[in-house]
């Protein structure tokens, strides 16, 4: 074979291999690079929309800078540093949609967290309907309406209802909150819905699993002395009670109710506002009232207990307990079926002395008259130490049975304690209804 016919056959060879050599890399590295692709799709497939994106992006990224390196480690040919260049000009372009993603994927990540949180209430709350075989409520039914829109969704910060929805549609709406552990769920608001105690227990069930209600309410919704056994028992500290206001007006727990509540609000020391109106607590309740009152670490602001019968034995316990209360600024006992006996007079003067810090005292709707107005308006004149001391600075009466002047004179008296309370504006336009 002569020399030319050598080397002719030599370059075809090494054309031959050169070629052979750039199509298995080739095909090595594009076989590498798709089933790292392929293994990330299968990963992020488990993760939210924006970080699927964002974590293929980032192996693309790795993916072409093994490529770069590879190419670079083997023999250089002109093809070779070609396609260097452009993984490298592949590199430096993705780097603007890793961050763009990135900052993306961090401000979906809290929007999905509470639309998600809100779809769940929604899904298991209609399915617990489907199984009970009930309608949802109107009002509920426009509020998921609301705060499911995907232009704008929201969350339910307010469970707000007065159909007669019963014990079952209570059950409903509080096993999917609990069920789905809602944590947004602010204020609970139930008016004549019927809710019974079954529903109590529901909802208690619920602040068990999820304490982020503050505010409780159930109004005229044949609450019982059961029911009061299932907040009272929420309420005890060792269930890290979260309620700042309880609302129970117009429920017939009666003496029984209320001592079962406070088995857990004479530990209590979250609560700050208490209703108790129109509930029927007798003078036999009052020595659970009292204990309310007496515990020391309390935080309890405002007690409403209008329109129970409390007479002249249970006001009485109440003022002697207030003697020692150091947390409470407003107190109603206004139609409780109490006189000016002197002993109720008695514990009303050592109450008035002693405490620092009641601002409002509503009287009103009782046997109060001229004496007894005459003792409290002399308890004042004559103790101005005692006076400087308190923060009274609004003592409602009833005004058809006292003697205007008097009431003018109490008012007068009083009025010095007015910028020692936050409240003394509004106490004296309420002074005047």
């Amino acid at each position: 074979m002569s020399l030319a016919n050598f080397l002719l056959t030599g370059r075809v060879c090494l054309t031959i291999l050169g070629v052979s050599w750039v199509i298995f890399k080739f095909v090595y590295l594009g076989g590498v690079l798709l089933g790292t692709l392929l293994l990330a799709k299968k990963l992020s497939m488990l993760l939210p929309t924006s970080s699927r994106v964002l974590v293929i992006s980032l192996i693309k990224l790795l993916s072409l800078l093994v490529l770069n390196l590879t190419f670079f480690a083997v023999l250089c040919t002109e093809l070779d540093l070609v396609l260097l260049l452009v993984g490298t000009f592949l590199n430096l372009s993705i780097f603007p949609d890793i961050v763009i993603l990135y900052m993306a994927a961090k401000s979906e990540s809290k929007k999905e967290e509470v639309d998600e949180s809100t779809e769940r209430l929604f899904r298991a709350y209609r399915k617990n309907l489907l199984e009970f075989g009930i309608h949802m409520p109107k009002k509920l039914e426009e509020k998921f309406s609301e705060i499911r829109d995907e232009k704008n969704p929201g969350i339910l910060s307010d469970l707000v209802l007065w159909e007669p929805i019963g014990p079952a549609g209570i059950k409903a709406i509080s096993d999917a909150l609990r069920d789905s552990e809602y944590k947004h769920l602010r204020n609970i608001r139930l008016w004549k819905a019927n809710s019974e105690d079954e529903g109590v227990r529901s909802i208690c069930q619920y602040l068990r699993v999820t304490p982020c209600v503050i505010t409780l309410e159930f109004l005229e919704c044949d609450v019982t002395p059961l029911g009061c056994e299932f907040l009272g028992n929420y309420l005890n500290p060792n269930c890290n009670p979260s309620l700042v206001t309880l609302k129970l007006d117009h429920n017939a727990i009666g003496d029984l109710g209320i001592r079962n509540l406070a088995r857990g609000l004479a530990m209590n020391s979250v609560l700050a506002h208490l209703s108790l109106t129109y509930c029927e607590i007798t003078e036999e309740g009052a020595r659970a009232l009292m204990e309310i009152l007496i515990f020391q670490s309390s935080s309890l602001q405002d007690l409403d207990l209008q329109g129970n019968s409390l007479k002249n034995p249970g006001v009485s316990l109440i003022f002697h307990a207030m003697q020692i209360n150091q947390s409470l600024t407003e107190l109603n006992l206004a139609d409780n079926q109490f006189g000016e006996e002197e002993i109720v007079l008695e514990k009303l003067s050592k109450m008035l002395a002693s405490n620092k810090n009641l601002q409002t005292l509503d009287l009103r709707y009782n046997g109060f008259y001229d004496a007894g107005a005459e003792t409290i308006y002399n308890m004042f004149l004559n103790s101005p130490e005692e006076r400087s001391e308190s923060s009274l600075s609004q003592l409602l009466l009833p005004q058809n049975k006292i003697n205007p002047e008097l009431l003018e004179n109490i008012e007068k008296v009083l009025s010095s304690n007015k910028s020692k309370g936050k409240k003394g504006k509004k106490g004296k336009k309420k002074g005047k209804k």
